[in-house]
């Protein structure tokens, strides 16, 4: 359903810019209402009818002390906002109201770049920490299993104990991140390329670099936009909010760029917002068996340089060869496991928890544990507590297929049953069953 909505928005939002260039307006702020009123039609065709939302332009955030937040091009939110007194469509909104802000602007380059990020910075320098709606929590513990592998509860409270800094430094970001609203700049147009898109974004990171002289502050992973748009490029956050930066080294593969699709990633990012907001079903996200490949940009690490902490980034450099490289979709594999490792991971399912020491008293044949246990980590199915192993999914589901192989996966949204329906017509035309094993699952643990 969403990739079809979102060919549908991109071919309107293609033959309504033509329009606006065909006005050819040279005066600025109408240039800059024009493609606001475009941004706010299309978003009005992206969210769902019946769940009270609304979309308000150049309106602001009104806390409960009177303070007002900056001025925002378009806001969505749930309810109505408060009119303001004499003009023509502005509002006040409350900070829990607010689904998204989005920065519209027709051409990006680093100025327009820096414009945006501070506006948007804003909506998290106003952060009222009070405003945590339940729905929250879920998300919060959602993006920091999916990007860390660990639960944010520990002993029943959240968790105070971290395998690094930059795990303790995820968690606390992720906590806010989940409260704050999706915040997105939405330009037409402006660098011609993928490559020079990322150049540009790191010309103005560097303008704004620390040093032990001069400390700059509001850089760190919490402000960068979730999503950047520049015409066909985009720079996404890897918050799993849905978008999964993985932790590589010791590293967070936190920023990303990608050449295809910017309407898709817009509505994913919204979308992901509504359905755990309003409990929606997984349906409106269609199959979704299919990965979309991603650049690697930006990962990041806590560092303490001379008794200050902070973060520290590295840049992935791509040549314009790599980058240009025919764009590719992957299908969504379930982790595949050794005949060991399923057993383990069925016990989980059934008991939920299995001590370390204890493993070889479930296999045939003896393994190191603690070894066996940090590469079932990498599976992202289960993680260390101690000493113990403790699941990270909550419908943790394994299967035999007929082929012999061995696959576990998180089915809450019923992913894997899909995969597998998949995978049992494929091996029906090209593989010989095995007589012996039929498809197995376990119940939701």
């Amino acid at each position: 359903m969403i990739q079809s909505i979102s060919d549908l928005l991109d071919v309107i939002k293609k033959a309504e810019v033509e329009k606006i260039d065909a006005l050819k307006i040279k005066h600025r702020p109408t240039i800059g209402n024009t493609y606001e009123g475009l941004t706010q039609e299309l978003l009005g065709k992206a969210i769902f009818k019946g769940l009270d939302l609304n979309i308000v332009t150049n309106s602001f955030i009104k806390l409960d002390n009177g303070e007002r937040s900056d001025e925002y091009d378009i806001m969505i939110i749930e309810g109505c906002g408060q009119k303001i007194l004499y003009t023509k469509d502005q509002y006040d909104v409350k900070y829990e109201q607010v689904i998204a802000v989005i920065q519209v602007k027709k051409s990006i380059n680093k100025q327009q770049i820096l414009e945006a990020y501070y506006n948007l910075k804003n909506v998290y320098d106003i952060l009222d920490m009070e405003v945590a709606p339940d729905y929250t929590l879920k998300l919060f513990s959602d993006s920091y299993k999916s990007i860390c592998g660990e639960n944010i509860v520990e002993k029943g409270k959240f968790r105070k104990t971290f395998s690094s800094s930059t795990h303790e430094h995820i968690f606390h970001m992720l906590k806010l991140e989940s409260i704050l609203p999706a915040r997105i700049v939405f330009g037409y147009e402006g660098y011609k390329s993928e490559y020079s898109f990322r150049e540009g974004f790191m010309k103005f990171l560097k303008d704004n670099k620390s040093s032990e002289d001069d400390l700059k502050y509001g850089f760190g992973p919490i402000n960068f936009p979730d999503l950047i748009i520049n015409g066909e490029y985009t720079l996404i956050k890897g918050n799993a909010m849905p978008y999964i930066g993985n932790m590589e080294d010791g590293q967070w593969n936190f920023y990303v760029s990608s050449p295809v699709s910017p309407i898709y990633k817009l509505l994913e990012i919204l979308w992901t917002r509504l359905s755990y907001r309003f409990k929606l079903s997984s349906s409106i996200f269609g199959d979704d068996l299919e990965l979309e490949s991603v650049h690697y940009f930006l990962k990041c690490n806590i560092v303490n340089v001379n008794g200050f902490r902070g973060w520290n980034f590295e840049y992935t450099p791509l040549s314009k060869k790599v980058l240009e490289k025919e764009y590719d979709v992957e299908e969504w594999q379930p982790a595949k496991l050794t005949m060991e490792q399923h057993s383990v991971i069925w016990y989980l399912c059934e008991k939920g928890v299995l001590r370390i020491d204890q493993i070889n008293n479930l296999l045939s044949n003896p393994v190191d544990e603690k070894l066996f246990s940090q590469d079932l980590t990498k599976t992202g199915l289960v993680y260390i507590d101690r000493h113990e192993l403790k699941l990270l999914t909550e419908a943790c589901r394994c299967l035999i297929l007929p082929d012999g192989n061995y696959y576990a996966a998180d089915d809450k949204t019923g992913k894997l049953t899909r995969w597998a329906i998949r995978k049992m017509e494929e091996l029906k035309k090209n593989v010989t069953p095995v007589p012996t094993k039929s498809p197995r699952s376990r119940p939701d643990c």
